[in-house]
């Protein structure tokens, strides 16, 4: 007869919460994925953003990569020059997301390599 109780046969407590850390970091790259993909939707890469309704232009101008798409398209391809408000505001923005990710990465670095 075979035991069907033997140590074989049961998940030790580390092996679940590897288990359990794998299926939650799939879980967060996976909205993470989706979160950039709505990004890049969301920025004019495909559209000009003469094309936003005016009431739109703050929440637009909250995108970091706004500002350099609109200088690009406007150094390449000619036509008007993205308003100078505009890319302060992205500038600001991508300023306080860079200084966030470094205080955080600094405060977490002595821990970093041991979690990954």
């Amino acid at each position: 007869m075979v035991s069907h109780d033997t140590k074989e046969n049961q998940l030790t407590l580390d092996e679940r919460r590897i288990a359990m850390s794998t299926y939650i970091a799939v879980i967060y790259i996976s909205f993470l994925v989706f979160l950039v993909t709505i990004w890049m939707f969301l920025s004019p890469v495909v559209y000009p953003s003469s094309l936003l309704p005016q009431k739109y232009s703050f929440l637009y101008a909250l995108n970091p990569i706004g500002a350099v798409i609109d200088t690009s398209r406007w150094a390449f391809a000619g036509g008007h020059p993205p308003a100078a408000a505009a890319a302060i505001v992205s500038t600001l923005v991508a300023m306080v997301l860079w200084l966030s990710g470094y205080w955080y990465f600094r405060r977490s670095e002595a821990t970093f390599a041991d979690v990954v």
